[in-house]
């Protein structure tokens, strides 16, 4: 397992302890942490997490609150932030193996919009003529037309799966978000919406972990879930 998943549990366990030139280590061991999966020693300190959850939500809170303040005739910036509580799912629900989060990029919509569009450019020229202006020329440019949107429909295809292509997977062990390596669930303190307006409101998914300071942010606007349903996923495998 990477350095990441073994101080995730040193940092909050009874047994750690620290100085500036080892940083955190074992106070049994009296060396770097070695397990694999499970440290046998660990002994979790509950009181140590709250604290770490109560900085970040308080850091969070001052994010928000300059937010607020900030005034700008052009660009008016209000951060909000929605926790994903954890809960425990509902026995029912049948948990997948994982669950894979993609952009909602749909080919069939651009298709259908493309031919639209074609048609009505087509269309509007032979509204202001007679029936007698539908000649077999333009009978021909409309079979062209329709040969045209045939043709592009393998690169689409080719295209949609590049622009499809996983960005967020979630299953037992955590959450990796693309190109990025995995946030295992032990290292997750908590997990927050947070919501930007612009021109728009952007939505962004936000991990706060135990061994690092700086969230991760990740743009969900793209997705194809919404917040909420990002949210219920995330529940039937969070620990």
């Amino acid at each position: 397992m990477s350095k990441d998943y073994q101080l995730s549990f040193c940092m909050v366990c009874k047994n750690r302890t620290y100085t500036l030139q080892e940083g955190i280590y074992c106070s049994i061991t009296d060396a770097d942490p070695t397990f694999e999966k499970y440290c046998p020693d660990y002994n979790f300190d509950e009181e140590e997490r709250n604290k770490l959850l109560q900085e970040k939500r308080l850091f969070h809170e001052n994010l928000v609150s300059r937010s607020e303040n900030f005034t700008d005739n052009l660009f008016k910036t209000r951060v909000t932030y929605y926790e994903y509580h954890k809960t425990t799912p509902d026995n029912k629900t049948q948990a997948p193996k994982k669950i894979e989060l993609k952009n909602s990029f749909s080919f069939y919509q651009l298709l259908s919009f493309l031919v639209i569009i074609l048609f009505i450019g087509r269309l509007l020229p032979l509204a202001k003529g007679t029936i007698n202006s539908i000649s077999s020329t333009n009978a021909i440019l409309i079979c062209s037309i329709i040969g045209l949107i045939l043709s592009i429909i393998k690169p689409f295809k080719y295209f949609q799966k590049k622009l499809n292509k996983t960005r967020i997977l979630i299953d037992a062990n955590g959450i990796t978000i693309i190109d990025q390596s995995i946030i295992y669930w032990q290292d997750i303190l908590m997990i927050s919406l947070k919501k930007v307006p612009k021109k728009h409101v952007s939505k962004y998914l936000v991990i706060s972990r135990i061994t690092a300071k700086q969230d991760i942010e990740y743009n969900i606007d793209k997705l194809n879930v919404s917040s909420k349903e990002l949210e219920n996923k995330i529940r039937l495998f969070r620990k």
